[in-house]
């Protein structure tokens, strides 16, 4: 069965690694903006308001624009034209791919890491002192089995912040992929280690 692999942040990060594995055919709304956490409340709501619910933070210099409610910073408007055009286009195809396709549906998710967590209290978005990553890709994981039955997929999960899901371990099932990262990020550290890692993961789904 041919795959389809879709990046699910936590940032651009994700979307490049599948490009550099050669295994990105299709953009997503994911690819080049930041979701912090609580990606299945996007697909609970079937992206509604994705990008009519944005606001401005004034107070922020540079990148400005978010999604309070999906924790989203959105970045790279000055790179995407037809910015919102393109977005929407990328959400259809999305939804259109859950609802009608024949094709294994694989979900790469590289987990916030420490700097994200000074950026969600900097941005004014809801910041947890522990953002659980499991449990959100275990939420979507129920979400896409109810409302797809007939959908085959992976969820794949990374998790690379050093103060969150300490405890967690290697999983797999039928849907969900859990790696944890044996060279957790760091605030400030060389990221080369961790980001290597990832993309040597990322070859072999």
């Amino acid at each position: 069965m041919e795959k389809v692999y879709v990046s699910l942040g936590s940032d651009c990060g994700g979307a490049g690694s599948l490009r550099d594995a050669g295994k990105k055919t299709f953009s997503f709304p994911f690819d080049w903006l930041v979701c912090f956490h609580s990606v299945h409340k996007s697909f609970e709501n079937d992206f509604r308001g994705f990008l009519e619910d944005r606001v401005i933070n004034t107070e922020i210099v540079g990148v400005n624009e978010f999604h309070l409610d999906y924790n989203i910073r959105f970045f790279h408007q000055d790179l995407i034209k037809d910015y919102e055009t393109t977005i929407q286009r990328r959400i259809d195809r999305l939804l259109g791919f859950l609802k009608t396709s024949d094709k294994e549906m694989i979900f790469l998710r590289r987990s916030h890491d420490q700097k994200h967590h000074h950026e969600i209290r900097q941005c004014g978005l809801e910041a947890p002192d522990e953002i659980d990553d499991v449990q959100d890709m275990m939420l979507l994981k129920n979400i896409l089995i109810e409302k797809y039955p007939n959908l085959k997929f992976k969820l794949n999960l990374f998790l690379q912040c050093s103060c969150c899901n300490k405890t967690q371990q290697n999983f797999e099932d039928e849907h969900l992929n859990i790696r944890v990262s044996t060279q957790k990020h760091i605030l400030n550290q060389n990221e080369e280690p961790w980001a290597r890692e990832f993309g040597n993961w990322v070859k072999t789904l």
